[in-house]
C-alpha cells in the first residue's frame, strides 16, 4: 500500500511537470512565432525590393545587339545550395546570360529562407529571375516574394521571345461548385489557376514569335499527373495546344528529378533536380540532380538536359 501511494506521488509529479512543459513550449512557440512576426514586418519594410525587375534589366542589357543567347533553367533549390554552386561552376565555362529558377527557392516561406537566397545570389555575375513555389507561399511567402523579388504573374521580351512567369499555386477546395444536397466524391485541395489567369495568359502570348512559359508544377500530363496541378489544368494544356506553334516550351520544377513530354505540339519540361532531396524515379521521370541549357539563335530553338551525379 506504502508502495502505491508513492508511485501515484511520482506520477502525480511527472504529470505536473509534464503540464508545466508542455504549456511553457506553447506559450514559447506562440512567443517566437509572434516575435517572427514582428520582425518580417519590420524587416520588408527596410529590405530593398524589385529583384527581379533588376535582374531582368541585367539580362536585357547583357543582350542589347546580340542576335543569340543562352539561359539554364533550373528547379526546387529549396535553401540547398552546394547543388547550385556546381551548376554555377558549369556556367563559369559555359557563360548563359541569365538563369531562370523555377521556383520553390525556400522550404517553408519564411523571411530568413528567402534571404539565404538573397544573399546567395547578391554576388553573382549571372542574373537570376525567380518564380513562385508551393513552398514558397507557406505563412507569408506570397507577401515576402511580392516584396523581394516582386509580382508573382509577370513576363519581360527579348528580341522576339518572350518569357511568361505564372503563380500556378492558388489552393481551393475540389470542387468549386456543387448543387445540395448532393455530396461530392471527395473533397480535396488542389493546386492550379484561376480562370481569369488562363484568360490574361491567351492575351500575353506573343503570336508574332516564341514563348517560354514557366510554371512551378506541370499539368496533369500522363508523365506528371502523380505530382501536378489540376485545377484548370485542361484549359491550360487546351490554351497550350492552341498556340502550340509560338510555345518554345513550358518549364517546371515542383517533381524533384527529370522530365520531358510533349502534348499536342508543346514540349513540357519538368527540372526540380537542383539541390532538394531528389523524389523516387518512375516512368518518364528520372531521379537525378538536373538543370536545362537553352540556347536560343534567331528562330532556331535548341534545349539539353545536363546531370550533375
Amino acid at each position: 500500500m506504502k508502495l502505491f501511494k508513492l508511485k501515484a506521488k511520482h506520477a502525480a509529479f511527472l504529470f505536473a511537470c509534464g503540464f508545466f512543459l508542455l504549456s511553457g513550449y506553447e506559450a514559447w512557440n506562440h512567443y517566437a512565432g509572434y516575435r517572427e512576426e514582428q520582425a518580417t514586418e519590420t524587416l520588408l519594410q527596410n529590405a530593398p525590393g524589385n529583384r527581379n525587375s533588376k535582374a531582368v534589366q541585367k539580362v536585357l542589357d547583357r543582350l542589347q545587339g546580340k542576335k543569340s543567347f543562352r539561359f539554364y533553367v533550373i528547379g526546387d533549390t529549396q535553401g540547398s545550395f552546394s547543388t547550385f554552386n556546381k551548376i554555377l561552376q558549369r556556367a563559369a565555362a559555359e557563360k548563359p546570360d541569365f538563369i531562370i529558377h523555377a521556383a520553390d527557392i525556400t522550404t517553408g516561406g519564411r523571411y530568413r529562407q528567402y534571404m539565404k537566397m538573397v544573399d546567395f545570389i547578391e554576388p553573382l555575375a549571372i542574373p537570376v529571375i525567380f518564380g513562385i513555389g508551393n513552398h514558397d507561399c507557406s505563412r507569408r511567402g506570397r507577401e515576402i516574394f511580392a516584396h523581394l523579388f516582386g509580382p508573382l504573374d509577370f513576363y519581360f521580351d527579348t528580341g522576339s521571345c518572350r518569357f511568361i512567369f505564372l503563380d500556378c499555386n492558388y489552393e481551393k477546395i475540389n470542387p468549386d461548385f456543387i448543387e445540395l444536397p448532393q455530396e461530392p466524391a471527395q473533397y480535396d485541395y488542389l493546386h492550379g489557376f484561376d480562370p481569369d489567369q488562363i484568360s490574361i495568359l491567351e492575351t500575353l502570348i506573343k503570336k508574332d514569335g516564341y514563348n517560354f512559359i514557366i510554371v512551378h508544377m506541370p499539368p496533369a500530363l500522363d508523365s506528371f499527373k502523380h505530382h501536378s496541378f489540376n485545377r484548370n489544368s485542361r484549359l491550360f494544356t487546351d490554351l497550350m495546344k492552341k498556340y502550340a506553334r509560338q510555345i518554345a516550351a513550358v518549364f517546371s520544377g515542383h517533381i524533384h528529378g527529370y522530365g520531358e513530354a510533349v502534348s499536342d505540339g508543346v514540349p513540357y519540361v519538368v527540372s526540380g533536380g537542383a539541390g532538394s532531396r531528389l523524389h523516387q524515379a518512375r516512368s518518364g521521370i528520372a531521379s537525378r540532380l538536373n538543370y536545362i541549357v537553352v540556347t536560343v539563335d534567331g528562330a532556331a530553338i535548341t534545349r539539353r538536359v545536363e546531370f550533375l551525379d
